[in-house]
C-alpha cells in the first residue's frame, strides 16, 4: 500500500494518506499533475528514472488513533515498522564529493555564481529496534515549525523529511509564495531578529530570483518582510 504521512506545520494532528486501490500513478512532467489530487513525490529534474509519483487519497484518516485504526483495517501497521539494518551499511566514496566541491568553488570564486547549495549523503547506523514512525514522532516534537511526512511507495521506497518552505499556496487569484533562505539557530524556543550578513545575502538572492520569474509572466506582486520564519 502507498501511503503518506504528514503533519502541517503548527498543529498536533498527523494525516494519513493511502491508496488503497489501484496502483500509483507514474508522471513523465510536472505539467501532467493539472486537475489531479493526492500527495506528490517529485526530484528537481524529471526523467525516465526519477520520474513524478502520485499517491492517490483513497483514505485520508486524521490523528493518532484513526490512523490506528485505518492501517489495522488495511491490514498493515505503521507502529510496528522496522528496518534490516544490512541493507543500508553502503558507503559513498569521498573522492567524489570532493572534486563536486573543487567545481563548486571554483565557480563561485570566479563569481560564475553568487550562491550554489552542494549536498551530500551521510551513511549513519542505526539500533537494532529503529522505528521510522518513532522518528517521525520525534521530528514532530523536535520541529514544530516545520511540516514533517514520511511516505512510501513500491517504486520510490520510504522518505522521511522536514521542511518550513511554502512552495505555493492560496486560491483563486490570492496566491502566496516564500523566499526562504539563511540558516540560524534558535536559541531558547526563540526565532532570531539579528541577519548576519551571509544570512542576509542568501535571503536576497532567492527573492531576487522569485521576483524575476514572477515579473516575467506578467504577476502583480505584493511583498513583505524579510522577517524570520
Amino acid at each position: 500500500i502507498a501511503w503518506a504521512l504528514y503533519r502541517l506545520p503548527y498543529t498536533d494532528n498527523p494525516i494519513l494518506l493511502s491508496q488503497t486501490e489501484g496502483t500509483i500513478e507514474i508522471l513523465s512532467s510536472y505539467t501532467a499533475l493539472n486537475e489531479k489530487e493526492g500527495f506528490v513525490i517529485a526530484p528537481f529534474e524529471v526523467n525516465s528514472q526519477k520520474p513524478v509519483v502520485l499517491i492517490h487519497p483513497n483514505q485520508i484518516s486524521e490523528g493518532w488513533e484513526e490512523i490506528e485504526k485505518c492501517t489495522f483495517q488495511q491490514n498493515f501497521s505503521l507502529f510496528e515498522l522496522t528496518f534490516d539494518r544490512s541493507l543500508y551499511l553502503e558507503q559513498e566514496d569521498p573522492f567524489v564529493y570532493k572534486q563536486a566541491f573543487y567545481h563548486f568553488i571554483k565557480a563561485l570564486r570566479e563569481e560564475q555564481f553568487h550562491k550554489l547549495v552542494l549536498s551530500r549523503r551521510s551513511i549513519m547506523p542505526t539500533p537494532s529496534n529503529f522505528s521510522p514512525l518513532k522518528a517521525f514522532k520525534k521530528a514532530c516534537q523536535r520541529y514544530p515549525h516545520l511540516m514533517v511526512y514520511q511516505c512510501y511507495t513500491p517504486k520510490t521506497g520510504m522518505w522521511m523529511g522536514s521542511s518550513p518552505e511554502i512552495i505555493l499556496s492560496g486560491k483563486e487569484t490570492q496566491w502566496h509564495t516564500v523566499s526562504l533562505a539563511g540558516t540560524m539557530p534558535i536559541n531558547n524556543r526563540k526565532l532570531p531578529h539579528i541577519w548576519s550578513h551571509k544570512n542576509s545575502m542568501e535571503q536576497r538572492y532567492v527573492s531576487d530570483y522569485l521576483r524575476s520569474i514572477l515579473q516575467s509572466i506578467g504577476t502583480i506582486t505584493k511583498e513583505e518582510g524579510p522577517y524570520p520564519a
